[in-house]
């Protein structure tokens, strides 16, 4: 889940608690990984990381495909 970058904290905090209060019911897990999904819970701190590493990472494999938008 992705809020606006001017969210306040008190309300990232506040969802963040919500969702892995979710993601850690076994009811979500075995729903989701019925999915083919598996439930990561985390803080945002975390999740921002990640979101940054995986951003950065497929740059650079559009870079080096040299992959283009017309």
């Amino acid at each position: 889940m992705l809020a606006p970058a001017a969210t306040p904290r008190a309300i990232v905090d506040k969802l963040s608690a919500e969702i892995n209060r979710i993601a850690r019911d076994k009811a979500t897990a075995d729903l989701l990984a019925a999915q083919g999904a598996v439930p990561r819970p985390g803080t945002s701190d975390e999740y921002a990381a990640l979101v940054r590493l995986e951003t950065q990472r497929w740059a650079e494999v559009i870079r080096k495909a040299n992959v283009t938008m017309d």
